[in-house]
């Protein structure tokens, strides 16, 4: 299996896919846990039922006159990889994966200094293979200063050896002082490319003001070379295509307003961006800027953003999160961008509409900050999304915060407008829970990748007043 951000199907339109991807999350939550499928044998229970199949849980009914063994097919399933390290405050975790490795980065306060810190790690290892690379405040080449942002992850695997790109902001831990992008280049094992690395502007270009806020590194598409995208300190957006050098000096997008979160899209091998100001807009370098309607309100303030490449050329899934003193929500869209570069939702039904009724199927009240990544299957016309949301519910005395994981199947049929799609995970595996602090921190802030048949899905969550714990958790992909 591949993920779908690295390959895309020939003759795929974007017909097939506009309203497959938008979640029903409030659906997903209120659905109970699917069982899954799966045969019986042993009858009487004789010896113990395990059947050494890793995508079965094994179980002795017991209701029955006879006792017998049920094997329960699981779509995905905990390979046993699983990492739990309490440290000091961590404000996010990125990760990217390729081939048959895993690449996670973290950001936060190490030995009472910022840092960010790697990790690598294979889809067939133990937690205790968890390579950890070099610290970022160690590299001579940042000249002393400090990472205000965690980096951003992309890994470049057109050539015989992986490229992986790390873009992030150095600067002062002063207030409102602006931040320098380097694009620090590893290769596959973590060591430094230093002739590959560098800072990509000329000056001070970087909003530090969020420290959960990052240049985010990606792909426009399967062919195209590695770039990152981030908000500048005058609220414009910059762009970086990796491998130019010192060339990020000018805005590459932006409205009269500042914007408050950006997400990367992309045609072809050209990158575009998605962003919110006072309204949303989507735009191809080179092309228009487009603004769109959002169907949560106008006031509160957005707190992340996020975009997944669908696999047909120009369409993708993105979404972002808001907040305000009333409200907590994510709202996704599936935007298409064609002819004349111009991206426009994908009004193919009532999931990608705003209703006057209410927020519609767009909208999802306490989901905030989810991520996803889409699969490939062996099969034709069958893609899987996997999805980590953080989730609040209000309705607990005191509320609570967690993390629920959900798969999806998509079944794009010949010439159908829809893609039938089924939920795998039922009302979805609950990764972890916690009452949720005055301030609704919980665990948040998830990652996800996805290499060989693994997912690897990374968060925070608050540990004691002041520290945090990074959790990592890694399934099997068992579904085809």
């Amino acid at each position: 299996m591949r993920p779908r951000h690295l390959f895309v199907a020939a003759g795929l339109g974007a017909s097939q896919l506009g309203c497959g991807f938008i979640l029903d999350f409030d659906e997903l939550q209120a659905s109970g846990p699917d069982a899954g499928t799966g045969g019986a044998g042993n009858i009487g229970c004789v010896d113990n039922c395990n059947d050494n199949d890793p995508c079965t849980v094994d179980v002795c009914d017991r209701s029955q006159a006879t006792p017998r063994c049920e094997h329960q097919r699981q779509p995905l399933v905990n390979d046993g990889f699983s990492v739990s390290r309490v440290t000091d405050p961590l404000f996010r975790v990125t990760m990217a994966a390729a081939g048959d490795r895993f690449f996670m980065s973290t950001y936060g306060i190490v030995d009472g200094e910022p840092d960010v810190q790697l990790f690598g790690f294979k889809s067939d290892d133990t937690p205790d293979d968890l390579v950890e690379g070099p610290s970022f405040t160690a590299l001579p080449l940042l000249g002393a200063r400090d990472p205000v942002s965690a980096a951003g992850l992309a890994v470049d695997s057109r050539g015989l050896d992986f490229d992986v790109h790390a873009y992030v902001a150095v600067g002062s831990i002063a207030p409102n002082q602006p931040a320098d992008v380097f694009d620090i280049v590893l290769d596959e094992n973590l060591g430094l490319r230093v002739g590959d690395s560098g800072r990509v502007s000329t000056g001070p270009n970087y909003d530090p003001s969020d420290p959960r806020r990052y240049p985010i590194a990606f792909q426009p598409g399967p062919s195209a070379d590695v770039y990152a995208i981030w908000i500048g300190a005058d609220g414009a957006i910059y762009l970086h295509q990796s491998g130019t050098g010192i060339s990020a000096n000018q805005p590459s997008f932006g409205s009269a307003a500042p914007a408050q979160y950006v997400a990367p899209i992309g045609l072809g091998t050209s990158p575009g961006a998605v962003w919110g100001a006072e309204q949303s807009f989507a735009q191809i370098l080179g092309g228009p800027a487009t603004a769109f309607e959002e169907c949560l309100p106008r006031t509160g303030i957005y707190t992340s953003s996020t975009s997944t490449f669908t696999g047909a050329d120009g369409v993708w899934g993105v979404g972002w999160s808001k907040l305000d003193s009333t409200f907590l929500g994510f709202e996704q869209i599936t935007l298409g961008c064609g002819g004349g570069a111009r991206c426009v939702p994908l009004d193919l039904n009532q999931a990608n509409r705003c209703e006057s009724s209410d927020v519609g199927g767009r909208v999802s009240l306490g989901t905030r900050n989810p991520v996803s990544v889409l699969i490939e299957s062996a099969q034709p016309g069958r893609l899987f999304q996997v999805t980590a949301a953080p989730f609040v519910d209000f309705g607990a005395s005191p509320p609570t915060a967690s993390i629920v994981m959900n798969a999806l199947l998509f079944e794009l049929g010949n010439g159908a407008v829809d893609a039938t799609v089924t939920p795998l995970t039922g009302g979805g595996v609950p990764l972890a829970t916690q009452p949720a602090t005055s301030e609704l921190d919980g665990p948040d802030w998830p990652a996800i990748a996805f290499a060989d048949d693994r997912v690897a899905i990374a968060w925070i969550q608050p540990a004691g007043v002041a520290d945090s714990e990074l959790r990592v958790e890694r399934f099997r992909l068992c579904a085809e």
